[in-house]
């Protein structure tokens, strides 16, 4: 069963309310579950990226909410600290924000596809029985084997550090490979001769 967030109403704490049309964020993303089970076949059939982190609460009733509220509804459930900054990071994404998915191996960050973040029917988060926490994805490339001499240990990162962006996003900076129906086209003028 899934359960809709509206990503149009949804704003998170200290991560801030990011409007369409401004820079995407950059995600790290692991596809490893806490029961050690590599997700990412299933996150792929069901277009999303996911966690099991606090998995038995459904964040669809944050839809709406303010921050204060979130936080109460957080703690009220006794989520971890660092559960409350997984989903945080997770409620803040927004369509266009691209998200690296990573296969957990030390020291390095292997990076084994891409996702941007889409709506579906209106929502970016739904909540599933057997994933968890999921964020409508449309994956830009899949089966690559990417290793980065850097680490993202941490469920899911937002990445800041402009010289990791660059290395781990370089290919999708300034949209230069995004899907062609998520680049704005110029409008043409077309005349009838």
């Amino acid at each position: 069963m899934t359960s809709p967030v509206n990503s149009n109403t949804l704003t998170f704490g200290n991560y801030g309310d990011r409007k369409m049309g401004k820079e995407p964020q950059y995600f790290v993303i692991g596809c490893r579950y806490s029961s050690k089970n590599d997700v990412s076949e299933q996150m792929q059939k069901k277009k999303c990226i996911s966690t099991d982190r606090s998995i038995s609460l459904d964040l669809s009733t944050c839809n709406g909410q303010s921050p204060g509220q979130i936080h109460k509804y957080f703690r009220e459930n006794g989520v971890s600290s660092y559960d409350k900054e997984v989903l945080g990071h997770m409620l803040n994404m927004k369509p266009g924000d691209i998200i690296a998915i990573k296969y957990y191996k030390q020291p390095y960050l292997n990076i084994i596809a891409y996702a941007q973040v889409i709506e579906r029917n209106g929502n970016t988060y739904f909540h599933d029985d057997i994933l968890g926490h999921c964020i409508n994805v449309d994956y830009v490339k899949t089966g690559i084997k990417r290793q980065l001499k850097i680490g993202y240990k941490k469920t899911l990162s937002l990445v800041k550090n402009e010289e990791y962006k660059k290395k781990i996003f370089a290919e999708f900076l300034n949209g230069a490979a995004m899907p062609p129906q998520r680049i704005p086209l110029p409008m043409l003028e077309l005349k009838i001769v």
